[in-house]
C-alpha cells in the first residue's frame, strides 16, 4: 500500500507587518468548540469572552520558535495575537480565525523532530463547533450550486455562514469569484432561521456558497460595497412568506420590531427593491 503523507491542514502566522510564519501542525484539538447564534446581535447580555485551549498536534516549528526553545523557554512562549490559517490540499489559504493574548505551554518533541503543544489564547467569537466539517469539505470543493446548507439543522447553520465569510475575505478567494450579475433571486423556500436567511441572500447575490453578511451591521456593509454588489438593485424573493413566519416573530432590542422588520428597514434604507414571491 503506498503511504501518502498527512496533509497540513493548518499554518500558524503571528499577527505582524511580516505575518511571520509560526509553524504548521497537522490538526488542531480544541478549535472548533463554539456555538454562536445569529441571535445575538439582539440581546442585551455581551457574550462571555473565554479562555481556549487548543493542542497543536504534529507541529513543524518555524525558526523562530526553535530559537525560543534554544534559550530554555520551552513553555510560556508568548505569542501574542495569531492568525489560524486554514489551507486547502495545495496549501492555499482558504480561511483564518485571529486568536488574541496567545501562549504556547506543554511542549511535546515527538520522534520525527515535530512537536504536540497547547496553546492558550482568546477568540472574540470561538470557532463554530460546526465549521470544521465545512471547512474540510470545502477545502476540497467550494459549493457549486445553491442550497447545500439547507442540509444543516436549523440552529446550526450559523456555522455554514461563518465558514462563507471567511472563506470570501480571503485574497485567494475573492480573485478566484467573478461578480454574479443580477437578476438577484433569492430563494427563500429554506429559511428558518435567521442564520437561514444569511445563507440565502450570500448565494443570491454571491453564488453558491456566497456571503452577503452575517448580522446587520456587516449586511449594510456588503448593500455599500464590501463584498458582492453595491445597492441599490432589485431582489427577487420568493417564498417570502416561509420567510415571515420564521422571522416574523422573532423579538429584537427595539420594541415593537421584529427580526424581519429590521432586515427589511436595512434593505429599504439601501434603497434595495423586493419583489416578492
Amino acid at each position: 500500500m503506498e503511504y501518502r503523507e498527512p496533509r497540513v491542514r493548518f499554518t500558524v502566522s503571528a499577527d505582524d507587518e511580516e505575518d511571520s510564519h509560526l509553524g504548521s501542525p497537522l490538526d488542531i484539538e480544541g478549535l472548533y468548540t463554539g456555538s454562536p447564534g445569529t441571535l445575538e446581535e439582539f440581546s442585551d447580555v455581551e457574550p462571555e469572552v473565554r479562555m481556549s485551549c487548543l493542542r497543536l498536534l504534529g507541529l513543524n516549528p518555524s525558526d523562530q520558535l526553535v530559537e525560543s526553545w534554544f534559550r530554555g523557554e520551552s513553555t510560556g512562549i508568548e505569542l501574542g495575537n495569531i492568525w489560524i490559517n486554514i489551507l486547502d490540499p495545495t496549501g492555499r489559504v482558504i480561511g483564518a480565525y485571529l486568536a488574541g493574548s496567545a501562549e504556547l505551554d506543554a511542549c511535546v518533541v515527538k520522534g520525527d523532530a515535530s512537536i504536540d503543544a497547547e496553546v492558550h489564547c482568546y477568540f472574540t467569537t470561538e470557532p463554530h463547533a460546526g465549521a470544521g466539517d465545512i471547512w474540510e469539505s470545502w477545502a476540497i470543493s467550494p459549493p457549486v450550486s445553491k442550497n447545500d446548507w439547507a442540509g444543516i439543522p436549523p440552529g446550526r447553520r450559523e456555522a455554514w455562514v461563518e465558514v462563507a465569510g471567511r472563506y470570501g475575505w480571503t485574497v485567494e478567494a475573492k480573485d478566484a469569484r467573478r461578480p454574479v450579475a443580477g437578476p438577484y433571486v433569492l430563494e427563500g423556500e429554506n429559511i428558518q432561521d435567521l442564520a437561514s436567511f444569511y445563507c440565502a441572500i450570500g448565494e443570491a447575490i454571491n453564488g453558491p456558497g456566497g456571503y452577503y453578511g452575517s448580522n446587520l451591521a456587516a449586511l449594510d456593509d456588503c448593500l455599500s460595497g464590501a463584498l458582492g454588489q453595491a445597492a441599490p438593485f432589485s431582489l427577487e424573493w420568493h417564498d417570502f412568506g416561509t420567510a415571515r413566519e420564521a422571522l416574523g416573530a422573532l423579538e429584537t432590542h427595539v420594541p415593537g420590531k421584529s427580526v424581519l422588520d429590521l432586515i427589511l428597514e436595512c434593505l429599504a434604507h439601501r434603497r434595495v427593491e423586493i419583489v416578492r414571491r
